[in-house]
């Protein structure tokens, strides 16, 4: 380089990298996806709501159904108890008095060849109790060929508070309870108003079933002496109700729904101890919630849990808290048993 050249200037300039079509279709394709999957989520959020709704629909269809059964049922067997109700065995006048020596004790009233026939009254007679009168009483009604026929009363045998109590007042046929009867305890309260076959009751048809003091206990269908497809259980003064944190029922309805061998089975209903609020409506496995199904509130009436249960336990769904003026102060999510931190 000669002297006085001017020295050379080394200009560095930046590249501009600029978007290319391919960088701008790729990050159109990602929105596009991440919209997708927001749309999908969606989706699949209303279609869980939409089967709730639907399952929801069933279930009130079906208990609907349940329960017209059940009142038509009830109506039938009405009709048939009228006559019960105000029976009273009435001496029919179709043949001559007659006293007879029974096997069961002694008989008076009509005979035909020496057999009971027609209407009349057995009673003890002579026992080796001293503490039996004679006139006690073990059946006052009709009778056919020497055998409980018709309409009768049967009565406890025993001395005491047992002397003429009813064990069992309605229809009989050839010595068997056949027909519609109530079965009684010994302190006189009905304990049981149904069918009867061959002196067992008849499962075909609703059964009534008492407690000792008289309110009635169970209403509904039974199998193999269990408590068995739709029925009603009653509460009374006595025994706490663990599922409902020690509450006890006066009277008044305590569930009602499906049953499967002397167990709450299906679908049904548990009320408060007043008879009629809602306490859980929804699925029952083994006696426990266990399914789908929602608590409520006693106070509000609104939901509580709604959700999954397993054997009485509620696992997944939602819930809500109410303070002590009913007001909604929390809602949210409940998994694997327990609340979902937010």
């Amino acid at each position: 380089m000669q002297p006085g050249t001017p020295t050379p200037m080394h200009t560095h300039h930046q590249a501009m990298v600029l978007p290319t079509s391919s960088d701008m279709t790729t990050d159109k394709l990602k929105d596009q996806l991440h919209n997708l999957h927001v749309e999908k989520g969606l989706l699949h959020e209303r279609l869980l709501e939409e089967t709730r709704l639907k399952m929801e629909a069933v279930r009130e269809r079906d208990l609907a159904r349940a329960e017209l059964a059940v009142l038509q049922k009830e109506n039938e067997r009405l009709k048939r108890l009228v006559p019960l109700e105000n029976y009273s065995p009435t001496p029919r006048h179709d043949g001559l008095t007659t006293i007879l020596e029974h096997m069961d004790g002694k008989y008076e009233g009509t005979a035909r060849k020496g057999v009971p026939e027609g209407w009349g009254v057995l009673s003890a007679g002579i026992t080796s109790n001293p503490d039996v009168p004679p006139n006690a009483k073990r059946y006052e009604g009709e009778w056919r060929e020497g055998v409980f026929h018709g309409k009768g009363i049967k009565y406890y045998e025993g001395d005491g508070d047992l002397v003429n109590k009813k064990e069992y007042e309605g229809q009989w046929s050839k010595g068997m309870r056949n027909g519609v009867g109530i079965a009684y305890f010994p302190n006189g309260n009905p304990h049981f108003k149904c069918q009867w076959k061959d002196d067992q009751i008849d499962e075909s048809e609703e059964v009534i079933e008492h407690f000792h003091n008289g309110n009635v206990k169970y209403k509904g269908g039974f199998l193999d002496g269990l408590r068995h497809g739709h029925g009603t259980e009653y509460g009374d003064y006595y025994g706490p109700r663990p599922e409902l944190g020690g509450r006890t029922f006066a009277h008044h309805k305590a569930y009602e729904g499906a049953w499967s061998k002397g167990k709450k089975e299906g679908q049904g209903t548990m009320f408060y101890e007043d008879g009629c609020t809602v306490w859980y409506q929804g699925e029952w496995a083994d006696g426990q919630r266990h399914g789908y199904g929602i608590e409520y509130d006693h106070g509000t009436g609104g939901k509580k849990f709604e959700g999954e249960w397993h054997a009485g336990s509620f696992v997944s769904g939602t819930f809500c808290r109410y303070d002590n003026k009913g007001k909604l102060v929390g809602q949210g999510q409940w998994k694997n048993g327990q609340p979902v931190s937010s």
